[in-house]
Formats: structure tokens, C-alpha cells, sequence
């Protein structure tokens, strides 16, 4: 029943002077695991968080990207394990790549990206 609703009340407020228009309060079931609006509402309060910190280490060097990077792992039966088989994982890539930009050895699909790094 929650689902149901979702949207049906949106509150904005205008403001004219700085010719801007703001959500200022809604109706949410909160279920962000079944609710694609959910779910966007509460990426897009995650991601201010992260912008901020983005744009101060941008202010700071100039040269680097901003990465965004999903690592996934079949699932097993001990935690631990999986978390220090994607660690393990994730070191031999950036070793790879090392390898690949002093050497001009170790390519793989990861370098293959241009500007990936």
C-alpha cells in the first residue's frame, strides 16, 4: 500500500528572486530496494555527499579523474574470504596496469580504457 502512493503528494516552494524551484517535502514509502523513486531520492542524497568531497580533491590536483567502480564476487560460503579474494583481485589489477604504463607488459581489458586511470 505504501508503493501505491508514492508521488502522489509533492510540495515545491518557488523561489522567484533567484528564479529557482525546490521539492520541498513528498510522499516516500522509504523502501529503496522495491521503489525506483526511492531509490533515486536516496542515490541523489548520496551522491551530494560525495560531490562535495570530489570537487574539494579536484580544487587540490587538477589531474586527477573521478572513478566510479563496481567490484562484484560470486557469492561463498565465509565473508572474510570473499572480501580478501576481491582485495587480492583488485591489487593484481593495479599492479597490471603499473606493469603496463613503466614496461609496456602485463595489458588487460582494464587498460584497454583509455584514460581509466
Amino acid at each position: 500500500n505504501q508503493i501505491k502512493g508514492i508521488g502522489q503528494f509533492l510540495l515545491f516552494h518557488n523561489y522567484y528572486t533567484i528564479d529557482q524551484v525546490k521539492l520541498a517535502k513528498a510522499h516516500y514509502c522509504s523502501q529503496h530496494l522495491l521503489c525506483p523513486m526511492c531509490a533515486g531520492v536516496r542515490a541523489a542524497k548520496s551522491m551530494s555527499k560525495y560531490v562535495q568531497r570530489i570537487e574539494e580533491l579536484m580544487r587540490q590536483n587538477r589531474k586527477l579523474k573521478p572513478v566510479l567502480i563496481t567490484l562484484t564476487v560470486k557469492n561463498g560460503e565465509d565473508l572474510e574470504e570473499r572480501f580478501k579474494h576481491l582485495r587480492r583481485s583488485f591489487r593484481t589489477l593495479l599492479d597490471r596496469y603499473n606493469d603496463y604504463k613503466k614496461k609496456g607488459r602485463g595489458f588487460n581489458q582494464f587498460c584497454k580504457i583509455d584514460g581509466a586511470f
